[in-house]
This record gives structure tokens, sequence and C-alpha cells, in this order.
């Protein structure tokens, strides 16, 4: 079966837009593909007029970021090194060979503080909980300062004060014009936060509109939410 099957859609800026579907739908896919970590066979992508590029760092340096599923750290360093890394121009190596400055350690601490993490500053990356990791990763994304962040899954098995915390960063960051695609299951959350809904069914576009207009569609109950 094809991952993708003529998938044509589009993201409006400033908002967030949930991608929702079956497993196997093809919603994890079409962020990789979007987001450099796998090639489309064909067709074309857009950022406005100008084509949207298919190398990950050039992604990255245009302002696009994105979580993973499993949360991707340098689990062998502190939560705060984590930060100072994203933070560092030249990557990893530079972060751990160069003394940050004043500025950037403020900042890495004020994006521990956002996500609620300020009490494990100093914690390596592989002591915090799941929801913790999560936590660390957002802030990661928010220390490249996006304009379009994709999330796969990025509330999947968290306790409720856990996801009250990332909606609150993607409502910040909604207010700040930042584009958000959202890939989650919690058909609760995406009632709560979206400002519109893509339904993918077997690699295709089944449905796009409105929370209303799409959880109420009976191509959408039939195939996803169930009678």
């Amino acid at each position: 079966m094809t991952a993708l099957d003529g998938v044509s859609l589009e993201f409006t800026a400033g908002q967030i837009t949930s991608v929702i579907g079956p497993n196997g739908s093809g919603k994890t896919t079409l962020t990789n593909v979007l987001t450099g970590i796998m090639s489309a066979d064909g067709g074309s992508v857009h950022l406005g007029s100008v084509p949207w590029p298919t190398n990950r760092e050039l992604l990255v340096s245009r302002g696009v970021a994105r979580t993973f599923q499993e949360a991707r750290l340098f689990s062998q360093v502190s939560t705060l090194d984590n930060l100072l890394i994203s933070l560092a121009p030249r990557g990893a190596a530079r972060a751990m060979c160069t003394r940050p400055s004043r500025s950037v350690m403020q900042k890495a601490s004020d994006l521990l503080d956002r996500v609620g993490l300020a009490d494990k500053k100093f914690a390596l990356a592989e002591s915090l909980s799941y929801g913790q990791r999560k936590l660390l990763e957002i802030a990661r994304v928010l220390a490249l300062e996006p304009r379009i962040v994709f999330y796969d899954e990025p509330c999947a098995g968290l306790f409720p004060e856990m996801i009250e915390r990332i909606e609150g960063v993607m409502r910040a960051l909604r207010s700040q014009g930042v584009t958000q695609i959202l890939i989650d299951h919690r058909v609760d959350l995406i009632r709560r936060i979206s400002d519109t809904v893509i339904v993918l069914d077997a690699g295709g576009v089944l449905a796009r509109g409105t929370v209303d207009e799409v959880l109420n569609d009976p191509r959408v109950i039939e195939a996803y939410l169930g009678n």
C-alpha cells in the first residue's frame, strides 16, 4: 500500500492544524516527508510561493522544527545542557567545548521554567520521567524560535498535568503567529486546541474543516471515531 497517495493539503499560517486518522493512515509519514526525514517519490511542497526545502538542516535554518513520538535527547548530559546544545550556533560539539554566555544561560533557564522543568535543570536527561522527557524535547523546539512546528503525538501516554503544560505552550505559540501541525489520537485535545482538522485514511485526505465539521462528518465517524 502507498503510504501517501495523492495527498493535497495546506496549512494556514499562524493556526493549529491537527492531522488525525487510523493507525497506518499516513500521518507520521506525512510529517517525516515534510521535515526532511523521508523523501517523497513525487509531488511538490511550497511555503507560500517558495519551494519547500527537502534538506533537514536547511529546514531548521528556515524555522521548521518538530518533535518525535519518542523524545530524541542527549541522554548522558543534563537537562540544561540539552538546551544549551540547541541554543549553540554550531551544534553539539561547539556547545560542549564553549562556555555559554550569560544571556544564553538565562534563555535556557527561562525555557526550562516555561515547560515546568526548572527543578530538573541539573538532572541527567536519562533520569527524567517519560512526560518530562517530552517536555524537554518541546523546550528544545522552543529554543530554535521556530516559525513552523510539527508535533508527532506529543501527549501520548501523559498525565493531565503534563498535557496542560504542552497545551499552554501551543496556545502561546499560536498567539505569536507560529504555525503548528499536531498529530495526536486524543480527540478531547483535538477538540480543545485545533483551528482546523485534516483526516487521513489509507494514505489520502478523507476530510478537512473546522473541528465540528470534521468530527461530526459521518465518513470520519465510520473510518476513525467509531459509531
